[in-house]
C-alpha cells in the first residue's frame, strides 16, 4: 500500500513538472506574420525555457504556479517550412512544417459552424480543398466548460477534402479568398456553437460589470433554478405526450453564461492573431435585441484585453433574412440587425458584413456560405489590410429632413447606387411626429443620395429601409450589387 502511494505521489510531482503546451501549438501550425509571436505553457517551476524558431529566440522561467509565456519577434511571412523548438531542462518538444501567414479566429454560433459538407456546390468545394496546402485549419470541439481550460482536443491541418469537409464554410471561404489576394498562408482557428449567445462567449468578470449581460444572467440563472421541476414534470408525462429528449441540462446548455470562454476560448489566448469573424446574433434575438449590440461589446472589449490587443478587428455578420411567427422574427431580427450596425458605426475596427439578400424564408442556416465568407474577406481585404475601396454595401452617412421628406447620402457607393432588380427602389418607411411608419417612395438623386417621401407623412422624424424578419422587397445595392444594411435613422428637427 506505501509502495503504492509513494508511486502515485511520484507521479503528481512529475505532472507537476512536466513541460506541456496548448494544442494550439502542433504540426502544420500558422504563426501570425508582423506580430510578436506568442508561446505559453506549463512545466516545472523555476526552471528556464527556451522557445526557438529558427534563429529567432525567446527565454523565460516558469512561475511559481507552474505557467510560463514568452514571445519571439515578429516574423515576414513564409511558406517554408520551419520547426518551433520548446526546451526546459532535459524535456523538448517539437512543432513541425510551420508556416508565417494570416490567422483568423472564427467564432459564433450555428451558421458559422455549419460545415462545408453540408453547403451548396460542395463537390466542387471539395476539389479546391485538396489544392491548398498552405491553408491551415484547426477546429475547436464542443466543450462548454464551468472551468477554463489549458487545452483543446484538436489539432492544425493541412486544407485537404476529409478536414474541409467538416470545417466551417463560412471560414474556408474566407480563407481562400484571403490567400488568393494576399498570397501568404492563411491559417483559420474554429471555435464555435450552435445556439450559443454573446455571453456564453464573454468571461465572468466582465458579465459583472455589464448590466445587459447581468440581467442575461439573472434570466438564466432562473431558468436553471427551474430545471429540475422540467425534468420531474418530463419524467411524468405519459410516453404518448412526452417530448422524444429530456429538457437540457443548464450546465450542457449552450446559453450558459461564460461557459464557451472557459471552454473553447481559454485554450487559444493569446495566441497571435490579425482578426476574429463573427457570426452569432439569432439565439441572441429574443432577449432584448435592441441591447445585443452592448452586450457584444462588453464581450468584444474582452477579447481584446484577454488576447493583449486593443484594435483587434472583428468582422460581424449581419442577421440575414428570415421569417418565423413563433420566433417573432419581425419585431426582433430588425433591432438586432439595427444593434449590430449602430455597434460597427460607433466603435472602430469593426466591419459590418450585411447578408440580408442570402437569407431563406424557412431556413435560419441560408445555405450560400460562399457570398458569406466573400463578404467578410472583403471587409477584411479594404479595412485590415487596405487592399480594397470599398468594403461592402451602402451606408448611411447623412439624413435631412424637410416638411416634404428626407434625403438621405451615402458611403461605399462604389460607381453609384442602384435598384436591383427593377427600376424602383423598395423598402422605404417613414414615419411623422405620431411614430407610425408609412410605405414611402424613394428615388435617387445622384450617385450618392436618395430622396424619400410619403403624402401620408408632413414633417418626418424617422426613415427606416427593410425593416422585417425576412425584407422581400428590399433592394438598394451599390455597382457592385452589395446590399445596403436595413436601418433605422432619426431625422432631425426642423429648425
Amino acid at each position: 500500500m506505501k509502495r503504492c502511494l509513494a508511486l502515485l505521489w511520484v507521479c503528481f510531482l512529475s505532472s507537476l513538472s512536466a513541460l506541456e503546451l496548448s494544442t494550439i501549438f502542433s504540426d502544420h501550425m500558422v504563426l501570425q506574420r508582423g506580430k510578436p509571436i506568442r508561446v505559453w505553457g506549463k512545466g516545472k517551476p523555476g526552471a528556464q525555457v527556451t522557445v526557438s524558431l529558427g534563429t529567432n529566440q525567446g527565454l523565460t522561467h516558469v512561475n511559481p504556479e507552474g505557467r510560463w509565456e514568452t514571445e519571439l519577434a515578429a516574423e515576414p511571412a513564409s511558406f517554408e517550412a520551419k520547426t518551433l523548438r520548446i526546451q526546459s531542462e532535459d524535456q523538448l518538444r517539437e512543432f513541425q512544417d510551420v508556416l508565417i501567414g494570416e490567422v483568423w479566429l472564427c467564432s459564433g454560433q450555428s451558421n458559422m459552424e455549419w460545415t462545408l459538407g453540408n453547403s451548396e456546390n460542395f463537390d466542387l468545394y471539395q476539389q479546391q480543398a485538396e489544392q491548398l496546402p498552405y491553408l491551415r485549419l484547426y477546429k475547436v470541439e464542443r466543450f462548454p466548460s464551468e472551468t477554463e481550460r489549458f487545452s483543446a482536443k484538436a489539432t492544425w491541418t493541412r486544407s485537404s477534402r476529409p478536414t474541409a469537409r467538416h470545417f466551417s464554410a463560412v471560414a474556408f471561404h474566407f480563407g481562400v479568398t484571403l490567400q488568393e489576394q494576399l498570397q501568404v498562408p492563411v491559417g483559420l482557428i474554429q471555435s464555435a456553437r450552435g445556439a450559443s449567445t454573446a455571453i456564453a462567449w464573454t468571461r465572468e468578470a466582465v458579465i459583472e460589470t455589464q448590466e445587459g449581460l447581468k440581467r442575461q444572467q439573472f434570466h438564466w440563472q432562473r431558468w436553471s433554478e427551474e430545471y429540475p421541476e422540467r425534468l420531474q414534470a418530463w419524467q411524468e408525462a405519459p410516453e404518448e405526450t412526452r417530448r422524444p429528449r429530456p429538457p437540457v441540462d443548464p450546465k450542457l446548455a449552450s446559453t450558459r453564461p461564460s461557459t464557451f470562454a472557459r471552454g473553447m476560448l481559454a485554450p487559444l489566448a493569446p495566441y497571435s492573431l490579425r482578426g476574429v469573424i463573427w457570426y452569432q446574433g439569432e439565439s441572441d434575438a429574443p432577449f432584448q435585441p435592441e441591447r445585443y449590440g452592448e452586450r457584444l461589446e462588453a464581450m468584444i472589449a474582452d477579447w481584446r484585453l484577454w488576447w493583449k490587443e486593443p484594435g483587434l478587428p472583428f468582422g460581424i455578420v449581419q442577421l440575414s433574412a428570415f421569417e418565423d411567427p413563433n420566433r417573432k422574427t419581425s419585431e426582433h431580427w430588425p433591432a438586432l440587425r439595427e444593434s449590430q450596425r449602430k455597434l460597427v458605426k460607433r466603435q472602430a475596427k469593426l466591419g459590418l458584413i450585411v447578408t440580408i439578400d442570402v437569407g431563406e424564408r424557412d431556413d435560419i442556416h441560408p445555405r450560400d456560405k460562399y457570398s458569406v465568407g466573400l463578404r467578410l474577406a472583403r471587409w477584411a481585404l479594404a479595412d485590415v489590410y487596405r487592399t480594397l475601396s470599398v468594403r461592402g454595401g451602402p451606408e448611411v452617412d447623412t439624413v435631412e429632413g424637410d416638411a416634404l421628406g428626407v434625403t438621405l447620402s451615402f458611403l461605399q457607393t462604389d460607381q453609384g447606387l442602384q435598384a436591383l432588380n427593377g427600376p424602383e427602389l423598395k423598402g422605404f418607411e417613414i414615419a411623422g411626429s405620431d411614430g407610425v411608419f408609412y410605405p414611402a417612395e424613394a428615388k435617387l438623386l445622384s450617385k450618392t443620395r436618395i430622396r424619400v417621401s410619403s403624402g401620408r407623412v408632413k414633417a418626418p422624424s424617422a426613415v427606416r429601409y427593410a425593416w422585417a424578419g425576412f425584407p422581400r422587397e428590399a433592394n438598394l445595392v451599390n455597382s457592385l450589387h452589395l446590399p445596403a444594411s436595413p436601418f433605422l435613422e432619426p431625422v432631425p428637427p426642423l429648425p
